[in-house]
């Protein structure tokens, strides 16, 4: 009876560290995922002879280089956007104005009922008290020099993962006590790494590729910048179901106040939909393979669940976290009946 209030205290600290501490366990996870991403390239270069530690520089130095490349690519539209993005509210309401006649004429009887039944003068009326928030521009660069350790912290942390990562695989078959142990410790290591690596790794080229075709279908629908929602697509592909209704109304957005047509407006999103349909009912599965299908009620509570404690980052690594889990599960007997809940369905 008493371990139940124990495991329930020591959940809630564990949580409590996590959100608290998540300045420190956001770039750690991040750079532990890149390392199960990038660990098969490294391995790639260890068999043509490059040390380990040269390999790893220059893994990093080449990420380094494609961020940089990206970053100079896409901060003039992003600029552009941002900058606009208070004149694009304003006429994407005027736009969709004729849609809302009927809620106006409901607030307009509102309006007149509550003069009606109101006190006449201003004397006696209650004074409204206006918080001025701060403008999109501090909100979006307000915390660039924590972004900017951040991203820092995550390189660090991966050239370390990738010079030294198979340190930690020897010293947990060091400290095993028999034989038997030590061989299982490597068989159950070397998959979890195996399955992880495999999963992020095509996952991440599967979103590349649905990126690609999403900044194609974009330059053919006429919208401008067709590059950036690409890799906004790329992106939000990595956080399921939210990710695609994320780019979809921002897609629906721009496509409203670029084209005059309601009807061409609407193109847009719904190739933005089909595209991330077919991605994930097709594409995703066949590739995949039905070993590491998720249960998709878990990846909804996951997602939700990171994403209110670690933000848009947790959003990101829900999805790689659960399949972390899951390979956890298929190679410990005793988690097994939660790595078959966390599983899909069964063909």
């Amino acid at each position: 009876m008493r371990s139940f209030p124990l495991t329930a205290i020591f959940c809630i600290v564990v949580l409590f560290s996590l959100y608290v501490a998540r300045d420190v366990f956001v770039p750690l996870v991040l750079a532990c995922f890149l390392y199960l991403v990038l660990s098969p390239i490294l391995r790639g270069l260890e068999r043509l002879y490059v040390p380990t530690a040269l390999g790893s520089g220059m893994i990093v130095l080449a990420l380094v280089g494609l961020l940089a490349y990206g970053l100079f690519v896409l901060a003039t539209p992003v600029g552009e956007w941002v900058t606009r993005f208070p004149d694009m509210m304003a006429e994407a309401r005027y736009k969709i104005e004729a849609l809302k006649q009927p809620m106006e004429q409901v607030r307009a009887a509102s309006e007149q009922v509550e003069r009606i039944t109101g006190v006449d003068g201003e004397q006696g009326a209650p004074q409204r008290v206006v918080v001025q928030a701060p403008g999109l521009l501090e909100q979006l660069f307000g915390n660039i020099s924590l972004i900017g350790i951040q991203l820092l912290l995550i390189l660090v942390i991966l050239y370390f993962l990738l010079a030294t990562g198979s340190i930690f695989r020897e010293k947990l078959v060091h400290v095993m006590p028999t034989f038997g142990d030590k061989r299982r410790a490597i068989a159950i290591t070397g998959d979890i790494q195996r399955q992880t690596s495999r999963y992020l790794l095509t996952i991440t080229l599967i979103n590349a590729g649905l990126g690609v075709a999403q900044g194609i279908a974009m330059y053919f629908v006429g919208l401008p910048n067709p590059l950036l929602w690409g890799v906004m697509a790329f992106v939000l592909n990595f956080i399921p179901y939210v990710g695609a209704l994320l780019g979809a109304g921002v897609v629906g957005l721009v496509a409203l106040i670029s084209f005059d047509s309601m009807t061409h407006a609407a193109v847009a999103p719904l190739v933005y939909l089909a595209l991330t349909a077919v991605e994930g009912q097709v594409v995703t599965p066949s590739v995949l393979g039905r070993s590491l299908v998720l249960n998709p009620l878990v990846i909804f509570v996951a997602v939700m669940f990171w994403g209110w404690l670690w933000g848009v980052p947790g959003a990101l690594m829900a999805v790689p976290l659960l399949v972390v889990l899951k390979a956890i599960c298929d190679n410990v007997e005793s988690w097994g009946a939660l790595g078959e809940f966390i599983g899909g369905r069964r063909e």
